[in-house]
Order: structure tokens, then sequence, then C-alpha cells
């Protein structure tokens, strides 16, 4: 899971919840920890996902991709 700069942290939170209670230990890499190459690939992952989902876009939490 790849947390993103506090663009919707309470969601971040929820799902870091429900991976708890499912007693699973994810891997989390909070992008806002790695400086510059963090926001990098953000915005990578982001421009990633617009072109896997096409012209149409998509809502992902509160970022409109």
């Amino acid at each position: 899971m790849v947390s993103s700069f506090g663009y919707n942290s309470r969601y971040s939170f929820e799902v870091k919840s429900l991976f708890k209670r499912l007693d699973v230990d994810p891997l989390v890499v909070e992008l806002d920890e790695l400086g510059m190459f963090g926001s990098f690939l953000f915005y990578f992952f982001i421009s990633l996902i617009s072109c896997l989902l096409g012209a149409a876009g998509s809502w992902i939490g509160s970022l409109m991709i």
C-alpha cells in the first residue's frame, strides 16, 4: 500500500486499521517521508493509473485522476 501525502489521510488510516483487524501486516510506503522522490512516485502512480483508465478518468479517494 502506498500512502499519499495526506490527500485522503482518513482513507489511509481506515485501510491500515482494516489490515490490523484482519491481522495482516502490509508493507506501507509513506511517500511523504521520501521527500522529493516520494513526490515523484506519487505523480508517477497517478499518471500510470490515468493511462490505464483512459481518457474518461475515475475517482480514487478524493482525487480525480
